[in-house]
């Protein structure tokens, strides 16, 4: 079961179809600022999205599979 939910979390199986969708806005706005930014600004802003994205895709891959897991908890006691 570990190896389904995270084949899902890393979206190998899809069922949310829009989610690149939001990637690509997101990706669009930080290129528009990073245009903006001067050349050392720019760094720092990539530093500071980089530890932005590392820590909050590690948080949802963890709520993700808590998720699934308190879902197969509840199904569980409710089967007894």
């Amino acid at each position: 079961m570990e190896n389904t939910i995270d084949e899902l979390f890393n979206g190998n199986i899809r069922p949310n179809s829009q989610l690149p969708r939001i990637t690509e806005m997101f990706r669009d706005a930080e290129n528009e600022l990073l245009r903006k930014l001067k050349d050392g600004e720019n760094e720092l802003f990539r530093d500071y999205i980089g530890r932005i994205y590392g820590y909050h895709s590690e948080t949802v891959r963890e709520n993700f599979k808590l998720g699934f897991k308190l879902g197969v908890s509840l199904i569980t006691e409710s089967l007894k």
